[in-house]
């Protein structure tokens, strides 16, 4: 009865032992499958935020010239108001010259 007993446990033993190695070789091929998908979804956020990268540098160009015409209206007024000045400064001093 002991033989029978060991040919039985050794016949399910290597039943599991096949199982096994199947279910390792489906795991190692999902495992593969998902390095794949991983190293695609890698590049295509890389290249998405490349994209991005551009387009805010794109946007930050276009925004200076604004930016460097708020400044410029900012030196004319400037420039207007002490001009304004002056020529008041000027007046002043013509009219205690005629008088």
């Amino acid at each position: 009865m002991l033989s029978f007993s060991s040919a039985h446990e050794s016949a399910v033993v290597k039943t599991e032992l096949e199982q096994m190695k199947e279910k390792y070789m489906h795991a190692e091929r999902d495992g593969k499958a998902a390095e794949m998908q991983l190293t695609l979804q890698t590049t295509q956020h890389n290249q998405a935020l490349a994209s991005l990268r551009r387009e805010i540098q794109l946007l930050q160009a276009a925004s200076r010239p604004d930016e460097r015409i708020q400044e410029l209206e900012e030196k004319i007024g400037d420039m207007d108001e002490l001009m304004r000045s002056k020529t008041q400064e000027i007046e002043e001093n013509d009219d205690r010259f005629i008088e």
